[in-house]
C-alpha cells in the first residue's frame, strides 16, 4: 500500500515522500523491514516512545498522531486506534474472503481453532492468533489478510457494554455466532442480560444473506433469535433439538469425546482430540458454521478431528511425580471452571484441583467463588489449593481437604512433595493470577 494511499484512508497528512509499505505494525519486536510502524497510544504505554526503535529495525514509515523529527516519511491523524481501523477496513473490503466471527463468555478461543482446522480442509484460511480480540487485535487480524485467503476466523472479546458492535462491523462476517453466556466479566456488565445483549451485537454486523448461529442450549437463545429476523439462523446444541446436533455421545476413560455429528441433511461419526464434553459443543458451533458455508460432512469432520488443543487451554501432561496434570491455567471464569471439573468426575476421588482467583465478577465475586468450593466438594475431589484472596471463599466452602496458600513456590512445593502416580491436577485461574508458574513448576525436574 502506498503512505499516500493511508493518508487518504485515515484522512491524515502525509509528511515526506511517497512510498510503499509492506505490512503494518505496533510491535517494534516484531517489526520487519519496509513496515509502516503505527504508534498506539494505550492504557500503559505509548507507541511513541519507541518509534526511534521502529526506525532501527527498519519500519519504511510511521503513523503519528503528532510531529516528528524523523528522517523517514511519517503520516500524522488525529488519532492512531482510529487509523489502525480504518486501514483494518479498508483491507477486509479489497479481500474477496468469506469471514467467520466468534464470540461467547468461554470456549470462543477453542472454537476458532475448531473453525481454522474445518475451514482449513476447503481453503486458505487465516484467523486470529492469541487474544487479538479486541478493538487492537480484530483490526491487526484483518490487516494480515492475504488475496489468497478465502476465509477468515476472527474472534470477538468484550468486558464492557458497546464493545462488539464495532469490532463486528469491522468484520463484516458472513457467519456470527455466540459459544455461550455466562458470568464472565460480570464487573464490567453487572447482570447476565447485559452479557446476553452485547453478545448479541455481533449479529448487527452480519453481511447480506449471512448466517447467525445460536446455541440451543443456552438460556438466551430465544432472546437472540428475533435479533435475525433478516438472516438465516442455523441452531447447535446437545441438550435440545437444533439444526447441528450430537448423538451417541461416549466418554472414553482419559475425557476424550466420541459422537455422531447430525447435520441438517446427514450425519458422520467424530473423535475429538480436545478434552471435555463442552468441546462437544464448541465443536458443533464449528460444525454448524462450515455446514452453512457448504463444506461437506467429511471435511467438517477432518477438521474436528484435526483440532487439538491450545497451549494452557485444557492440555494433558505427565509430571515427574508420575501424576496426570491438566493444565488449564490461561484463563478461568464460573463457566469454564465447571466444565474443566467435569473432566475429574470418573476419577475425582484422585483428583486434586488447583485455583487461581477469577477475576471481573463484581459484586458476585466471593459468592462465585464459593460455588467452585461447593462444586468440587460435591464432586468428591481429593484436595483442593488455592491461590488468591478470592478463593479463600472457595476452600472454606470446600472444608477438609482444602488449602490455601498467598504464596505461589510454596504451593508449589507443597504439591511436589504430595502428588503421587494415578492422581490427576487440574491446574485454573484467572490470566492475572499466572497460573502457569505453577503448571512450570511443577514440570520442573530439581
Amino acid at each position: 500500500m502506498l503512505l499516500s494511499q493511508v493518508a487518504a484512508i485515515t484522512n491524515g497528512q502525509l509528511m515526506g515522500s511517497d512510498g510503499n509499505v509492506i505490512s503494518v505494525n505496533i510491535d517494534t519486536r516484531t517489526l520487519a523491514q519496509g513496515d509502516l510502524y503505527i504508534a498506539i497510544v494505550g492504557e500503559s504505554k505509548n507507541g511513541h516512545a519507541y518509534i526511534s526503535q521502529a526506525i532501527t529495525a527498519g519500519a519504511a514509515a510511521i503513523l503519528s498522531d503528532r510531529t516528528l523529527d524523523v528522517q523517514i516519511p511519517y503520516v500524522k491523524v488525529a488519532d492512531t486506534t482510529t487509523a489502525l481501523q480504518q486501514l483494518a477496513v479498508a483491507q477486509r473490503d479489497v479481500c474477496d474472503v468469506k469471514t467467520i466471527a466468534v464470540t461467547g463468555s468461554c470456549g470462543k478461543t477453542t472454537t476458532r481453532a475448531f473453525l481454522q482446522a474445518v475451514f482449513a480442509q476447503k481453503g486458505n484460511t487465516h484467523a486470529s492468533v492469541g487474544s487479538f480480540n479486541n478493538h487492537i487485535g480484530v483490526p491487526l487480524t484483518l490487516l494480515a489478510l492475504k488475496n489468497e485467503h478465502e476465509f477468515l476466523i476472527s474472534e470477538v472479546g468484550t468486558n464492557a457494554m458497546g464493545e462488539i458492535a464495532p469490532l463486528t462491523m469491522m468484520i463484516k462476517p458472513d457467519v456470527a455466532m455466540i459459544t455461550n453466556v455466562g458470568p464472565g466479566h460480570l464487573e464490567g456488565f453487572g447482570s447476565l442480560q447485559n452479557i446476553a445483549e452485547e453478545k448479541g451485537t455481533i449479529f448487527s454486523g452480519l453481511s447480506q444473506g449471512g448466517t447467525a448461529i445460536i446455541n440451543s442450549d443456552d438460556r438466551f437463545a430465544s432472546y437472540w433469535r428475533p435479533l435475525n429476523q433478516a438472516h438465516r439462523i442455523l441452531t447447535f446444541g446437545i441438550k435440545h433439538d437444533a439444526d447441528v446436533m450430537a448423538d451417541n455421545i461416549i466418554m472414553d476413560a482419559h475425557g476424550y469425546a466420541s459422537f455422531t455429528l447430525v447435520l441438517p441433511e446427514t450425519y458422520v461419526d467424530v473423535t475429538l482430540a480436545t478434552l471435555g464434553m463442552h468441546n462437544v459443543a464448541n465443536a458443533l458451533a464449528a460444525a454448524a458454521a462450515g455446514y452453512a458455508l457448504g463444506l461437506t460432512a467429511l471435511q467438517i469432520k477432518a477438521g474436528l478431528e484435526a483440532t487439538v488443543a491450545e497451549k494452557h487451554r485444557l492440555v494433558k501432561t505427565v509430571l515427574p511425580s508420575g501424576a496426570i496434570l491438566i493444565d488449564d491455567s490461561y484463563n478461568a471464569n464460573p463457566l469454564s471452571t465447571e466444565a474443566a471439573l467435569s473432566l475429574l468426575a470418573q476419577k475425582a476421588s484422585a483428583s486434586v484441583l488447583v485455583f487461581g482467583d477469577m477475576k471481573e465478577l463484581g459484586d458476585n465475586a466471593l459468592a462465585l467463588h464459593a460455588d467452585i468450593g461447593e462444586k468440587a466438594k460435591q464432586l468428591g475431589l481429593a484436595h483442593l489449593y488455592c491461590y488468591g484472596d478470592l478463593t479463600k471463599q472457595t476452600a472454606d466452602a470446600f472444608g477438609e481437604g482444602a488449602y490455601h496458600f498467598d504464596d505461589k513456590n510454596r504451593l508449589i512445593d507443597q504439591l511436589k512433595n504430595e502428588l503421587n502416580p494415578g492422581q490427576t491436577i487440574l491446574v485454573k485461574g484467572s490470566r492475572s493470577m499466572k497460573m502457569e508458574e505453577v503448571v512450570a513448576g511443577l514440570l520442573s525436574v530439581e
